[in-house]
Formats: C-alpha cells, structure tokens, sequence
C-alpha cells in the first residue's frame, strides 16, 4: 500500500493557475518505490479544480509524470531516508531535506502508469476510495498529454532546489 512519507505539501502561488512547491514532496509506491518531487516545482495543480478540497501531494507527483512523462526516484530506502537525515520528524510533520543528486534517478513513465501513481498517491493522502476512483477515471481523459508526445520537455536534474523548473 501507497504511504506519502512527507506532510500536508505547502504550496505558494505564483500568479493565476500557477503554484510553486515550497517543500520536497515523498510518497512511497505500492511496488516500494519512492517517488520524489523537489521544491520550487511549478505546477498548474489542474488534477484538482481547487486546491482547497484535497490534499494536492498527489497531484503535484501526476503533474510531474504528465509535464515530463518522467518521475524522480530516491535510490535509498526508508530506513536510509530516517537514518541520514534527510527524512525527518518536526512537531507531528514529517518533512524533507534537499536529497543529494546522487541518490536521485529519473525515468520515464507513461501515460497509464502515471495515472496509477495518482490514484495510489490520493489514497495515500487519505481520500476516500469513492473520490479517488472518480478523480482516477478523469484523468484519463487527459488530452494534455498527447500534445507532448512528439516533443515534450525533459526533467533537468541540475535545476533542482536553486530555481523554479
């Protein structure tokens, strides 16, 4: 089962339709995984019509694999996470420090996969089985992601926690 390892995300919008992540975002995959967003991602969060009914962790992670058709992975596991410090306790929220580029590994991914993630990111964050079969079904109907089949930008590693990407 899916588990987000980092809090509640904080977001900060940039102008109209668009957010920047302030806070390096984990979730933890049905298959082990971790996927990982790095902070100052922007994203027009346009999974949720609104930001303020749902947690948005699970939209930031789709919007990366639909922009990119690329994911980021940590190449270290939980216990290395907590054991290193850059997985780390504070009050009752867990957070994330900056992870060295080293242990990052970035992948493609397609267009049914991500849509996957998605809906096990949303029960992560504790939607209701209900809603994330609905929101499941609707991403699907994504029509954004065939403009970037042909030429569609690539994660750049080296942008990661200086700047927006």
């Amino acid at each position: 089962m899916a588990l987000m390892l980092t809090s509640k995300a904080n977001i900060q919008q940039v102008k109209s339709g668009l957010w920047r992540t302030l806070e390096n975002v984990l979730c933890m995959l049905d298959n082990g995984r971790i996927a990982f967003v790095p902070r100052n991602f922007l994203t027009d969060l346009i999974t949720f019509i609104s930001c303020d009914f749902a947690d948005v962790r699970a939209a930031i992670i789709h919007d990366v694999g639909c922009k990119y058709h690329q994911l980021i992975y940590v190449n270290l596991s939980l216990e290395q996470l907590r054991k290193c410090g850059y997985l780390y306790n504070v009050g009752n929220e867990w957070k994330c420090k900056d992870i060295p580029l080293q242990f990052l590994q970035i992948e493609n991914v397609g267009f049914l996969e991500i849509n996957k993630i998605f809906k096990q990111a949303l029960i992560a964050c504790y939607e209701n089985k209900l809603k994330a079969d609905v929101m499941y079904g609707a991403v699907h109907l994504n029509v954004s992601w065939l403009g970037y089949i042909f030429k569609r930008p690539k994660i750049d590693i080296n942008k990661f926690y200086g700047e927006e990407w």
